[in-house]
């Protein structure tokens, strides 16, 4: 972590709620080209994102991203750190390896940026999580919502909060199936 972003996460650990944490941001974002807003409750630094929002939303969400850690999977960002302003107020930290000074790029099932290596990869880390009987169906039902990180061209998954239980052994050759096709592998 480079000094700018020590700095900004002591001055947010000192904000109240979100509209102070706003104020933060917002100044960080006018004065060093590196954090950028990329949504409403969303903003980058380099290889890290900020998510801001209410603890009834985040929470959860958080919890789920931290315990992937543990699974070192290529489509999922790492868990920083979570931090709660108030009761109801909160920040999500993650990091994405190779994303610097890019954005993500919706994946084009029809490109040929995805190297059947990387495509191998995602379907390593849908061995991991099955392994603990674990799946996101963003993951295996459709590749709308995958995305390719230019400089790695790797596929990166964001939405985590909706992680399923496998209920048989069936249920996981059928989504292993689903995803090897959307991936083009055997």
């Amino acid at each position: 972590m480079d000094k700018i972003f020590a700095q900004f996460l002591n001055d947010i650990k000192k904000t109240k709620d979100l509209k102070e944490c706003y104020k933060v941001i917002d100044k960080y974002c006018a004065e060093n080209t590196d954090f950028e807003e990329k949504d409403l409750n969303l903003f980058k630094y380099k290889n890290i994102f900020i998510r801001t929002g209410k603890s009834i939303n985040m929470e959860y969400n958080s919890q789920i991203i931290e315990s992937l850690k543990k699974f070192n999977l290529s489509c999922a960002p790492e868990f920083i750190e979570s931090i709660k302003l108030n009761d109801e107020d909160m920040i999500l930290l993650t990091r994405v390896d190779g994303i610097e000074n890019d954005d993500f790029e919706y994946y084009m099932p029809i490109s040929d940026t995805i190297t059947k290596e990387n495509k191998q990869k995602l379907a390593k880390d849908f061995e991991t999580l099955a392994k603990k009987d674990l799946y996101n169906p963003v993951m295996v039902d459709s590749a709308r919502e995958w995305f390719v990180i230019p400089k790695t061209k790797t596929i990166y998954i964001d939405k985590w909060n909706n992680l399923q239980i496998f209920q048989s052994q069936d249920e996981i050759n059928e989504k292993r199936k689903a995803l090897y096709e959307l991936c083009e592998l055997d």
